[in-house]
């Protein structure tokens, strides 16, 4: 169950349960700024200013699970589809381990459709950020590509359980001023839900390992 809040941010919500428990409920917020943005410029010479989504949630496990159980998750089992937006059905010729800048791979949704996907920087395990370009959706039409990113922040007080707050962040490089509009309406409708259901999976499997790993 997902807690929203349009404010600022909320304290750490308690862990119930043991030294993991259950998973906690996420805590989702908008509007905070993580850096400069990059300004794509329209016809005419005209900025055009990028749309970003935010959202945060709160993970009951040590950051290097959190990390290491996010970077490489199977994309086909949290991003599942919202509304028109469909799910990943496959990852197709991924270079490498996936845990190095420069590394690619391609995205197929379940429509068909398909994306590039390029890791842009790695620092385990504080986070990791990429690019998504080459869109042959609806979306292309829209949009030029976007920018992601997951930071990993220790959120736990000295002697008490881990608790991670994960922020999730895509920058959009929208190709003209006049479709700013309703690029924003279709991201905020659609891709910001996407991402709160994608995040609250991932969550789910990182306390599954947490609490495998402390059983074992």
């Amino acid at each position: 169950m997902i807690a929203r809040s349009p404010g600022t941010c909320l304290p750490i919500p308690p862990v119930e349960g043991g030294r993991h428990g259950a998973l906690a409920s996420s805590i989702i917020r908008k509007g905070c700024w993580r850096g400069p943005s990059r300004h794509p410029v329209g016809r005419g010479g005209k900025i055009v200013k990028p749309i970003v989504i935010e959202i945060q949630g709160w993970v009951p496990a040590p950051i290097e699970t959190v990390f290491d159980v996010f970077m490489p998750i199977d994309l086909t089992t949290i991003m599942t589809g919202h509304g028109p937006l469909p799910g990943v059905a496959a990852v197709e010729d991924q270079s490498g381990a996936w845990n190095s800048i420069g590394e690619s791979r391609i995205i197929r949704f379940a429509d068909g459709h398909a994306m590039l996907e390029t890791l842009t920087r790695v620092d385990r395990p504080k986070g990791f950020a990429y690019t998504l370009s080459n869109l042959t959706n609806i979306l292309r039409f829209l949009v030029r590509r976007f920018h992601g990113s997951w930071a990993f922040e220790d959120g736990s007080a000295s002697g008490e359980p881990p608790i991670i707050r994960a922020t999730w962040r895509y920058e959009f490089e929208i190709r003209s001023r006049l479709t700013r509009p309703i690029s924003w309406l279709i991201l905020e409708l659609f891709w910001r839900r996407y991402m709160e259901e994608a995040l609250e999976r991932a969550s789910e499997q990182a306390v599954a390992v947490a609490t495998e790993s402390e059983a074992s």
